[in-house]
């Protein structure tokens, strides 16, 4: 895949029955995110590192990740690179608040780069042969 045959992002939006701050903070707090998404060391410092696992225990990283931007209450952005594939995706999460006290959530998954050597629909991780 490239650049030109770049896919259409991903946008998930739903109304949500908590405020802006409750979804903030299941966002924002390792623990929280764990509990409905993955295992992580999330950390709102901007330009950080942090990552996905699937097992923390064992240290076993799905996705290798950089915070962009964290607006509390309204915008959070990182970088996501699939463990073992070599595209870069943008996701980003906006938060608004509804007349009825909730939230309206917004998801875009993009994609920001495909590196070249591997198709963007592989599941297994590329074997490369020593020279």
């Amino acid at each position: 895949m490239t650049m030109e045959e770049k896919p259409e992002p991903v946008i998930v939006e739903a109304t949500l029955d908590a405020s802006p701050e409750k979804v903030w903070r299941a966002l924002t707090i390792s623990d929280f995110l764990a509990a409905w998404l993955l295992p992580n060391d999330l950390s709102l410092d901007q330009g950080r590192d942090f990552a996905f696992y699937r097992d923390e225990e064992l240290q076993e990283k799905v996705a290798d990740c950089r915070l962009v931007e964290a607006e509390p209450y309204r915008c959070m952005q990182f970088e996501w690179r699939e463990i073992g594939h070599d595209v870069d995706s943008v996701i980003t999460v906006e938060l608004s608040p509804d007349q009825d006290g909730g939230t309206c959530f917004r998801l875009v998954h993009d994609i920001a780069a495909v590196q070249q050597g591997m198709p963007a629909n592989s599941n297994e991780p590329v074997m490369r042969l020593a020279a």
